[in-house]
């Protein structure tokens, strides 16, 4: 390793004449401890400076092939770490070689000399009692004592250098998603049941990851319109799903009390979810008491002592929450996923009853995704979810007394829970659970962070389509624009934007506390506005389009001078602050036709006074002129102010605005700058 480092670290005929050497003693080497040592010499080098023995790549594969599978153990994982090493850093210099590479890869994961695997334990479980998923008790890393082990036996090492060998394969695009899925896939399977834990856990991981890749190389083969173009190997995966699942279960039944074993399988069948929803659908019985099982262990026990993957999560009980809540994502609650919900559901609210905060947190994030998902599939499919009406009330109830939580993970996941029921089920829900969830959510005395996340609730139970009744938001209105009116006083714009996005909201009702207090609010989204004419805030042009339909159109006139000069220095760049001042212009266009004429005039009448300041500048102080954004710059958004305050106002007339209008404004300067 110390001559692969200088070798890569000490350009010149130093570092040639070492790697002479290194070669020279490689092909030498009368014993394989010899060749092996050079060989990790070799892949250091690789790793880092592949291009230094790029021409030696094919010589090395070719004379490792040779050998590799009679090798003794010590030499041959070396060489399939060469192998992998190649693969991952030269991908073109192995692909005349790659078939016999696969096959040596393959070859290594099968060579099991010690142990003998029973096929009949890979048969399908049908019964829910035939799968032991352990006790509370068993739930830790130590192996059970009727399991083969044999420490002499050091195979596993060659095992587990071809299943790295494997996973750079799939990794390295040398093979098409088609026959990664059908082979690398395929193969993996059929060892899930691998008796060595670490190369078990390898298996898994990188059959884990093998999904990830699919998803993101199919992902880039979708047409414009979204569409899988290969459906080749969509469907293998569909097919090879339900095989695989009843792999892990054999796997987990085999080994009960390897945690991370399940755990993993939790990460593979979120990934599933991700690749086909509808073949997850399929198997959802299988995995339930798996699911249910999980849930139901004690906190300490369901802790990983040692994940060697590093992709599961501290606790099993939240890679099982991760997948419900992935699968809760996907769905839209097919007969299927209704039964299997409905199961689990009391499960997630013992969870949310743990004694870790983290547990506590997935739980809790978990229950807002499925929340929506019952009411959104209620409105637009028809499902009856008023058996679910019971649990919603309980885990919204639990959140509610839990906001309290110093826990920042925690609190972050209640609010949005208590906010998404209000949202969804507020006219479902009983009285007292909603009157007790909006005086949580109206309490904004426990801190910034936490009032941030309660006025981030509100509006999300406030904000239109909503299913709270209005006579709750009356009811709270009075004393939320109260307070939100009192936060945009604040010149930090983290204080002001939550203030903003609940007024945005309430603006949505004709409620008299609006009204109250409208104008001092606009005149105060005005300042904000103006404090950053050249980027105005999004949640500030936001506010403003909905807080301007509660005032007067004396207001509005009153405000047009100093809003319009800061409108006109705008140089907006990003689409959501685009179409939020677009919608602001055909807000007023609508609201206030008869200041459409003046508002346009302005708008024209600030820029040309602005180009001619810095065309003066130009002329006489070109330093001080380069300092200053050149206002031609600001012209297309100008132009679609315009169009968007015409818009408003056609619309509001009962037309629209004419293509030539578009035209004109959108390919000629102002008149002004023209004379």
């Amino acid at each position: 390793t110390v001559l692969g480092t200088f070798v890569v670290s000490v350009p010149g005929e130093q570092s040639q004449k070492a790697l002479d050497v290194i070669f020279k003693r490689y092909n030498d080497a009368t014993s394989e401890s010899d060749r092996c040592m050079m060989l990790r010499v070799i892949v250091t080098i690789s790793r880092q400076k592949p291009e230094l023995i790029s021409d030696r790549v094919s010589s090395i594969i070719s004379g490792e092939l040779e050998t590799v599978n009679q090798s003794d153990n010590e030499l041959r994982v070396a060489s399939l770490l060469a192998f992998r090493t190649f693969v991952a850093s030269t991908p073109d210099l192995v692909k005349l070689r790659l078939k016999d590479i696969y096959d040596a890869a393959i070859e290594a994961l099968q060579f099991d000399p010690s142990y003998n695997y029973d096929d009949d334990d890979d048969e399908d479980l049908d019964e829910e009692d035939e799968m032991d998923t352990g006790s509370e008790d068993g739930l830790d890393d130590e192996f059970d004592e009727d399991i083969y082990e044999d420490n002499e036996d050091v195979s596993w090492d060659i095992r587990l250098g071809g299943v790295k060998l494997l996973s750079a394969i799939a990794e390295s695009e040398l093979f098409t998603p088609e026959i990664i899925v059908r082979d690398i896939g395929t193969l993996l399977v059929k060892r899930f049941k691998e008796h060595e834990d670490v190369v078990r856990a390898e298996i898994l991981f990188t059959y884990a990851k093998l999904l990830e890749t699919l998803r993101q190389r199919l992902s880039l083969l979708q047409d414009p319109s979204g569409m899988d173009v290969d459906n080749g190997t969509s469907d293998l995966i569909k097919q090879q799903i339900p095989t695989a699942v009843s792999s892990l279960i054999s796997s987990i039944k085999a080994y009960p009390k390897h945690t991370e074993t399940k755990q993993l399988a939790f990460v593979i069948l979120t990934r599933f979810v991700t690749l086909n929803i509808v073949a997850v659908d399929g198997i959802l019985s299988k995995i339930l008491p798996f699911v249910v099982s999980t849930l139901e262990i004690s906190d300490t026990a369901g802790t990983s002592q040692a994940a060697t993957t590093g992709i599961v999560k501290p606790n099993i009980k939240i890679d099982a929450l991760d997948f419900l809540l992935e699968y809760s994502k996907f769905t839209d609650l097919s007969a299927e996923a209704d039964t299997f919900l409905f199961a689990v559901k009391s499960k997630i609210t013992d969870a949310a009853s743990s004694s870790l905060a983290m547990v506590q947190a997935s739980a809790y994030t978990v229950s807002s995704v499925i929340v929506k998902l019952l009411r959104v599939a209620a409105d637009t499919s028809g499902k009856q979810v008023e058996r679910y009406l019971s649990w919603v009330s309980e885990i919204t109830d639990l959140a509610i007394k839990m906001v309290g939580s110093k826990d920042n993970a925690l609190y972050a996941t209640l609010y949005p829970l208590i906010g998404v029921s209000l949202q969804q089920f507020g006219d479902l829900l009983d009285g007292a659970v909603v009157e007790n969830a909006l005086l949580v959510l109206t309490e904004w005395s426990q801190g910034v962070e936490k009032m941030h996340a309660s006025m981030n609730a509100l509006l999300s139970a406030v904000t239109k389509p909503s299913h709270l009744p209005e006579k709750y938001v009356v009811g709270i209105a009075s004393s939320l624009m109260g307070q939100a009116s009192e936060k945009l006083q604040s010149s930090n714009i983290n204080s002001q934007q939550p203030a903003l996005a609940l007024i945005r909201g309430l603006s949505e009702y004709n409620i008299k506390a609006v009204n109250a207090l409208a104008h001092s609010i606009v005149t105060r989204i005005v300042e904000i506005i103006g404090a950053t004419p050249e980027s105005p805030p999004l949640m500030a042009l936001r506010a403003f389009s909905g807080i301007c339909a509660h005032v007067p159109i004396n207001t509005i006139k009153e405000i047009s001078p100093n809003l319009l000069e800061s409108l006109s220095l705008a140089t907006v760049y990003d689409k959501l602050s685009a179409n939020a001042m677009n919608e602001l212009y055909k807000t007023v266009g609508m609201l206030f036709p008869d200041v459409v004429q003046s508002w346009e005039a302005m708008l024209v009448g600030k820029w040309v006074a602005s180009y001619v300041q810095f065309d003066s500048l130009r002329t006489s102080n070109a330093a001080e002129a380069t300092q200053m954004q050149n206002p031609t710059n600001k012209l297309p958004v100008l132009a679609k102010g315009i169009i968007a305050l015409r818009s408003g106002y056609c619309e509001k007339k009962g037309g629209s605005v004419s293509d030539r209008f578009i035209s004109d404004i959108q390919g000629k300067p102002p008149k002004a700058v023209e004379d």
